[in-house]
């Protein structure tokens, strides 16, 4: 991902034009650049609450969908508070101070290129069954150790793995 980053700015990639500006190494600290430009597809991020993980989720998605025509991401949490205040939020902040131009929809930020980001909330097993969705280029959940031991195996091993095969997606268990 960091490849691609590095040739939209320098004016290539999707073939638009960039409005604003990309995230960058300064938006972020070290270990967290790492995750947010990682190109492995499983990632398991545990670190103390407050050190920057639903800031790295965002910058992460925002980087996949201003890059890619047409991205999917989807960040889940135990509530829709939770998504809203923990990744949303901040999503949107960083959207404007890049200058990037999005709207929202629902639970839904949407791309002038076609790229979204949903945001769901997942607290036991039978909304785990119900998170199906679309193909997915990134996948988050958020608080992974607050789901039981069910759900999680549900949500991750049947609902979301299958769909992450033809994007190629990647996954981030974040603790």
């Amino acid at each position: 991902m960091l490849d691609h980053l590095r040739a939209i700015l320098a004016g290539g990639g999707s073939g638009e034009t960039p409005r604003g500006r990309l995230p960058q190494a300064s938006d972020s600290f070290p270990e967290q650049w790492a995750w947010v430009t990682t190109s492995e597809r499983e990632n398991f991020v545990m670190v103390a609450r407050q050190s920057g993980k639903s800031n790295g989720a965002a910058l992460r998605s925002a980087g996949r969908c201003l890059t890619k025509p047409a991205a999917r991401v989807l960040y889940i949490s135990l509530t829709l508070d939770m998504c809203e205040q923990l990744f949303r939020d901040p999503l949107l902040e960083l959207l404007d101070k890049l200058e990037q131009p999005h709207r929202v929809r629902g639970r839904q930020v949407i791309f002038p290129n076609g790229s979204r980001i949903y945001i769901k909330g997942v607290d036991n097993l039978s909304a785990s069954r119900k998170a199906r969705g679309p193909n997915w280029d990134d996948v988050f959940i958020d608080e992974i150790q607050d789901l039981d031991d069910s759900a999680a195996k549900v949500l991750i091993e049947d609902v979301l793995g299958p769909t992450m095969f033809r994007r190629q997606g990647s996954t981030h268990l974040c603790f």
